[in-house]
């Protein structure tokens, strides 16, 4: 039967991008979540003033444990 395959396709389209759109939605807020962390560890170190050796930097990794990151401070 030629074609039979694409009936029940196009009957799942809607379905399809549902799915589509909620792994999109997903995406983007894992996105903005790590925008978020990446700003909370890179604005003290663009703040850090010259000659600065090492600067203490925020996040909410569970991983990293209780003590404060540091990280080296960019001579430029």
């Amino acid at each position: 039967m030629p074609g039979a395959g694409a009936t029940p396709d196009r009957l799942d389209l809607p379905a399809r991008r549902r799915r589509s759109a909620r792994l999109i939605a997903a995406l983007t807020q894992l996105i903005g979540v790590c925008a978020e962390e990446a700003d909370a560890v890179c604005q003290p170190i663009a703040a850090a003033t010259p000659g600065q050796e090492a600067v203490e930097t925020g996040g909410s990794d569970p991983h990293r444990g209780t003590a404060p990151d540091t990280a080296a401070a960019s001579p430029h």
